[in-house]
C-alpha cells in the first residue's frame, strides 16, 4: 500500500537527510564496529559459511517483555558463497510487507553499486563505488559525488558525505591493533557551534562484539548503551539484549531493546 503524496513527499525529505548521515549500514543496525561498509558475513562477524540470517528486533520492559504496541521488526540478510551480502529487506511484523530494502552488486568480487528501495518512495536510489589505491567515492549514476571514503592500509579512516556537491557531514575512525573500531567521531561541515561534534566509544569482548558503547558531545558523556550475548555452537551470538541510558539518570528510564538472529549455512 502506497502513502499518500504529501506523506510520501515529506517522508522522501526526510529519508535522504537519514541516508546522507548514516549510508547503509546502521539503519536499524547494530553493527557500528562497521558503520562505513557492513556489506559481508565478515563485517557482521559471522563465523562459517552462512546463506541467510534473519534478525528479529523489539523493544521491551526490563523484565524483557515486548509491551503490545512495541515496534516489532525483522531484517532478512542474504549471502553469496563468498560471504558477500547481496540482499537486505526490512519486514514489518505485524504486517509482513517489506519496508525497505538494498540490493547490492559486485564486479570482481568488489562491491559495485547497491540499490535502495521503500515502499514509500516513487522509484528506487542507486549507489555507484568508484575505487583508488586511497580512496573509494560513491557516485549517484548521472555522476553526483554522495561519499568520499578515505583509505589508509586498507582501511576507512575518513568519510566525507556530500549534498548538492558540497561536503556537509564527516566520520572519523580510530582502530585498535586488531583492527576494531574504538572511536568514531561525527562533525558537521561547515562546523557550527549549534552542532556539536560527537563521537561513539566502543569495547569489544573476546568474540569481536562491541559490548559497550559511549556516546559523546564534544567531551560530555550523554548516552550509554552495553550489550550481552547469547552464542551457539559456532560462537554465533543469537541472542543480544541492550541496555540504553543516560549517565546518572534513574533507572525506569532504561531503554531496553532485543535482537535474536537465525542462520541458515550453505
Amino acid at each position: 500500500m502506497r502513502v499518500p503524496q504529501l506523506m510520501k513527499a515529506s517522508m522522501k525529505k526526510i529519508l535522504t537527510t537519514i541516508l546522507m548521515l548514516n549510508c547503509i549500514s546502521n539503519v536499524f543496525s547494530q553493527y557500528t564496529n562497521n558503520n562505513y561498509d557492513v556489506y559481508s558475513a565478515k563485517d557482521m562477524n559471522i563465523k562459517g559459511k552462512v546463506k541467510n540470517m534473519t534478525e528479529r528486533i523489539f523493544y521491551t520492559d526490563a523484565s524483557g517483555k515486548a509491551p503490545k504496541n512495541a515496534m516489532k521488526t525483522s531484517w532478512v540478510y542474504e549471502f553469496d558463497e563468498r560471504g558477500n551480502l547481496i540482499n537486505q529487506h526490512e519486514i514489518e511484523i505485524d504486517d509482513a510487507n517489506d519496508y525497505q530494502k538494498f540490493d547490492y552488486e559486485y564486479l570482481n568480487g568488489k562491491l559495485c553499486s547497491y540499490t535502495y528501495d521503500t515502499y514509500w518512495q516513487e522509484k528506487p536510489y542507486k549507489s555507484i563505488f568508484y575505487y583508488s589505491p586511497s580512496s573509494i567515492t560513491i557516485k549517484t549514476p548521472k555522476g553526483k559525488i554522495l561519499e568520499v571514503h578515505s583509505l589508509s592500509d586498507d582501511k576507512v579512516t575518513e568519510i566525507t558525505l556530500y549534498s548538492n556537491e558540497k561536503p556537509s557531514f564527516k566520520k572519523k575512525y580510530d582502530y585498535n591493533t586488531i583492527g576494531q573500531i574504538t572511536r568514531q567521531t561525527y562533525q558537521y561541515l561547515p562546523v557550527v557551534p549549534e552542532k556539536k561534534e560527537r563521537s561513539y566509544m566502543y569495547e569489544y569482548n573476546k568474540q569481536g562484539d562491541i559490548i559497550k558503547k559511549e556516546e559523546y558531545r564534544e567531551t560530555q558523556l550523554t548516552y550509554i548503551t552495553t550489550y550481552n550475548y547469547k552464542y551457539d555452537n559456532n560462537m554465533n551470538w543469537t541472542k543480544c539484549t541492550d541496555e540504553f541510558y543516560q549517565p546518572g539518570e534513574n533507572k525506569d528510564d532504561t531503554n531496553y531493546k532485543q535482537i535474536t538472529r537465525i542462520y541458515e549455512f550453505y
